[in-house]
């Protein structure tokens, strides 16, 4: 049995219209522990492939919850000043 640890990750930033950065350059990443088994190595790949759908689907709610995040305020604060 060998030990592995998988790693995705993801870069993103967002920007409204304007051009303006409401979220900087941003990175995301989450890792898992995987064994392998040679001896089942037919297991162990479909392990992997649910390992790597359940983090990718780790790294989307980690991008909803920052984009989530951007308030009014973040997008327009001079508005805001204005009123």
């Amino acid at each position: 049995v060998a030990e592995y640890t998988l790693i995705s990750e993801l870069t993103f930033s967002v920007r409204d219209p304007a051009g303006k950065t409401l979220i900087s350059p941003t990175r995301l990443s989450t890792d898992k522990i995987h064994l392998f088994n040679r001896e089942n190595a037919a297991s162990a790949f479909e392990e992997e492939s649910l390992l790597r759908k359940e983090m990718h689907r780790e790294l989307i709610q980690q991008l909803i919850r920052r984009y989530r995040a951007i308030t009014p305020a973040t997008i327009a604060p001079s508005a805001t000043l204005a009123e």
